[in-house]
């Protein structure tokens, strides 16, 4: 794996794929600072994560959204974060079905949100990976 980041953003981090992408990229990115954003609902834990990577002075977890534009800026900058790499969405099935307009306003804004704070507010990204349900 050649591209070595410096510091990198994940949203939804805490979730099932969030999750065991960080657990399982976090020994072969070993310079790299983790912040993890996730607003752990559905019964998502942070404990989903490895004990190593949780006590690393390398990751650190925010709880909060990705909604909110001024968190993001300011997680961008006082991380100087170059790399983001989107899981978060509402995703679970009975939810969407329940409320179909609520959960594709969530999904579509925060994506909305994200992009805006990453490329018109903030010139640090080299990549951005969305990985989608």
């Amino acid at each position: 794996m050649s591209y070595q980041p410096s510091s990198v953003l994940v949203t939804g981090g805490c979730g099932f794929i969030g999750s065991n992408f960080i657990n399982s990229i976090f020994q072969k990115w070993p310079t790299a600072r983790f912040v993890n954003i996730d607003k752990l609902t559905y019964e998502i834990r942070e404990t989903n994560l490895a004990a190593k990577v949780r006590q690393s002075n390398r990751y650190k977890f925010i709880k909060g959204t990705i909604r909110d534009i001024d968190l993001l800026l300011n997680l961008l900058k006082d991380y100087q974060i170059d790399t983001i790499i989107h899981f978060a969405a509402m995703t679970h099935v009975d939810k969407s079905y329940a409320d179909r307009i609520g959960t594709i306003e969530e999904n579509v804004m925060s994506m909305t949100t994200l992009l805006e704070a990453a490329t018109f507010r903030y010139n640090g990204i080299k990549r951005f990976i969305h990985i989608s349900t």
